[in-house]
């Protein structure tokens, strides 16, 4: 897997057919949990759910986070509106970590479970990826399409030394809320990506092989309702009598 400078989009076929419905599906969600603090959590009880009445396998790697809602609540406004600078981010990120994180100041490569090299983008001491957000942002895509983009943004950039995939998911929020559809971090999107990680790898060498933005959305949209059907199972639960 190669990610080197993936071009974004310069113009998008409208996805909103393929959104509209997933939009609607998480304004329910969001409705479900009326005050912000009852998502405090979620990862967790989704990967709890996971495990126990989906019968997959444990991973403690979500166990193991710090829980997210409550910094993702407390930085909902710089999220909505993408308040940033690289030196803040870091410290958001931090927060999320649990552990002082810094932004990479050179190149970045992982393997995967199969040995297979994954090269980020080039260091870029301007942090150019931060105005690409930005830029998206006036693109007028949907709700969902624009945060996919600015979560892949991230990813591709993977900007920081740690968190960035928990940055990129938090940037997705940010669009959500911006756009009215989401007041709190509820979706639990840590554990459903997680579980869903070999999906999102082969969707993103598959666009920086073909550069083809189109199943690549189509993929994540699915994923995302995927995470959504997780976290409404779960509050359902929560709020049967």
């Amino acid at each position: 897997m190669l990610v080197h400078k993936r071009a974004l989009p310069k113009k998008l076929p409208d996805q909103t057919h393929n959104t509209t419905r997933l939009v609607e599906y998480i304004k329910n969600i969001d409705k479900m949990f009326a005050n912000p603090s009852s998502c405090f959590g979620m990862d967790q009880k989704v990967q709890y759910h996971l495990e126990v009445e989906k019968k997959l396998p444990p991973n403690r790697k979500v166990f193991n986070r710090r829980i997210q809602e409550p910094v993702l609540s407390g930085y909902w406004n710089s999220l909505k509106k993408f308040d940033f600078t690289p030196e803040s981010s870091a410290f958001f990120v931090s927060l999320l970590c649990g552990k002082e994180v810094s932004l990479r100041t050179q190149g970045m490569r992982a393997f995967d479970d199969k040995n297979n090299k994954t090269i980020f983008e080039d260091y870029d001491p301007s942090q150019s990826w931060m105005n690409k957000i930005i830029d998206i942002r006036l693109k007028g895509y949907d709700p969902v399409t624009e945060g996919i983009i600015c979560y892949t943004i991230v990813i591709f950039a993977h900007p920081f030394l740690d968190g960035n995939g928990r940055f990129a998911r938090s940037v997705f929020y940010g669009a959500l809320a911006r756009h009215g559809i989401l007041r709190s971090p509820c979706l639990g999107m840590g554990a459903g990506f997680t579980l869903h990680i070999a999906r999102i790898a082969k969707a993103a060498t598959q666009l920086s092989q073909s550069g083809d933005w189109v199943p690549y959305l189509r993929e994540l949209t699915s994923i995302i309702e995927d995470c959504c059907s997780y976290a409404f199972f779960i509050r359902c639960a929560e709020l049967r009598p």
